[in-house]
């Protein structure tokens, strides 16, 4: 591994972790890397250290209560469901990451899906009217999830849908993992905590300079606190991570110059939106840089990015790509990266350019809960051109940025199979596919052959 890892030393990262490879704190990793020494508190009864350093994040985000999580955002997930949805109902909105999902199964939550709206090549936000109609549909949930940025920056309005949720007593959990840097200015969308969620995880490593893992869980409801708390002591590692919560501590007591790196973004989306061939998306966050390019492939243009000018972003899709930058980038990497984006704008258009496929929104029925499927006995491997129908029993997606196209449980439609069939013949990756055979219910065709 380690020769491998070392030959991304040096490159221009536009992608996670949001240090971006360049020295994070005061680099006593080691120093720090310790466990629960007299002084040193304990994360899961603070009471020194640990709880003022809480205190200040909290402070931060808005929050009534804040909590460090060692084990990413996906435990914070996993601890607001399983305390809040156990065998009861969860409006979950589809376009969420696996870890909501995987966190539904954990708490044997039946979730009812509530979808974004359709923004083009990619989902939308939320609207507040949509979980209005799945509250007054569906009077016995005990949880509303959404995703709030989105991968690609759509933000919804928290305010309002709180408010919504408010009026039913149906605590609101915000999966804003990718929004962790929205508090450090006005320029950014107001974050979750503050526009009113009862529960919010951030997931710090995505977008500031911090370690990989490091999260923070924020709770404003203090009804739900004791529960949740109860779940993640279980949930996450009893042995938390002193070096991860030491940098978060320090990053929340001594943050970056954001003005500086708020200045650079905004001249270089200025300048790439000048462009003729490569075009720069407009976002809810600013520093999230999705491009659509006229004249390559979004894959394509990935790849010229990497080979040509060793410059690594984040993803590339048969729509778009998806750059994510950081208050570690600096004047050169925004230089680097804008010479790049200048070479290829001049390259004339390929022949193989193709239609841009949008990724996959189509409404599934759901059969059975996740936790029925993942947990299934009898399941069997399935051609999945010869799977509609029939019941998934694992997830099928595509990572980054890990939200399913089929979930556990789903009924594959002929529209899920037609997409899997397109991915297939561009060559793209999909998780959950194997030798062309996807895992599903034995048993046949839903509906048909059982139900």
């Amino acid at each position: 591994m380690r020769e491998q890892l070392k030959k991304y030393a040096g490159r221009t990262s536009f992608h996670i972790p949001g240090h971006k490879g360049k020295p994070c704190g005061t680099g006593d990793f080691l120093a720090s890397d310790l466990t629960e020494l007299p002084g040193l508190d304990n994360l899961y009864a603070p009471a020194g250290i640990i709880k003022e350093a809480q205190e200040r994040a909290a402070g931060i985000y808005g929050a009534r209560r804040a909590v460090f999580l060692t084990n990413g955002s996906t435990s914070g997930l996993q601890a607001a469901l399983v305390a809040l949805c156990r065998d009861k109902t969860a409006l979950v909105a589809r376009n969420c990451h696996r870890s909501v999902f995987s966190a539904l199964a954990l708490a044997r939550a039946r979730p009812v899906y509530v979808y974004p709206e359709n923004a083009g090549l990619y989902p939308g936000p939320i609207a507040a009217e949509e979980i209005t109609n799945a509250l007054q549909s569906n009077p016995d949930a005990a949880a509303v999830v959404i995703v709030s940025p989105t991968y690609e920056g759509v933000v919804s309005d928290i305010e309002a849908i709180a408010e919504k949720c408010r009026k039913h007593g149906v605590p609101l959990i915000i999966d804003e993992a990718h929004g962790a840097h929205f508090p450090f200015s006005p320029e950014f969308p107001k974050n979750a905590a503050a526009a009113g969620a009862d529960v919010v995880i951030s997931g710090l490593h995505k977008t500031l300079p911090v370690f990989g893992q490091s999260a923070l869980l924020q709770i404003n409801n203090e009804s739900i606190a004791s529960r949740i708390l109860a779940a993640l002591a279980m949930l996450q590692t009893s042995s938390p991570s002193y070096a991860l919560m030491n940098r978060v501590d320090e990053f929340m007591s001594l943050p970056p110059d954001f003005e500086r790196y708020l200045s650079e973004i905004l001249a270089f989306r200025a300048k790439i939106e000048a462009l003729s061939n490569v075009n720069l998306v407009k976002s809810d966050d600013l520093s999230r840089l999705v491009f659509v390019p006229k004249n390559v492939t979004p894959i394509r243009f990935a790849e010229i990015l990497r080979n040509d000018y060793e410059i690594d972003i984040e993803a590339a899709y048969l729509s778009h790509a998806v750059a994510i930058s950081s208050v570690a980038d600096d004047f050169a990497d925004f230089a680097a990266f804008g010479r790049a984006l200048r070479g290829i704008d001049a390259l004339p258009p390929q022949a193989c350019r193709g239609e841009l496929i949008p990724p996959f929104r189509g409404r599934s029925e759901t059969a059975i809960p996740p936790h029925a499927a993942l947990f299934a006995e009898n399941t069997e491997k399935t051609p999945f051109r010869e799977s509609i129908g029939r019941v998934s029993a694992n997830f099928i997606l595509t990572y980054p940025p890990g939200v399913p196209l089929i979930a556990p449980g789903e009924v594959i439609t002929d529209d899920a199979a037609l997409y899997l069939a397109e991915l297939e013949k561009r060559g793209f990756p999909v998780a959950g596919v194997e030798n062309g055979c996807i895992a599903t219910l034995s048993g046949g065709i839903y509906g048909k052959d059982w139900k």
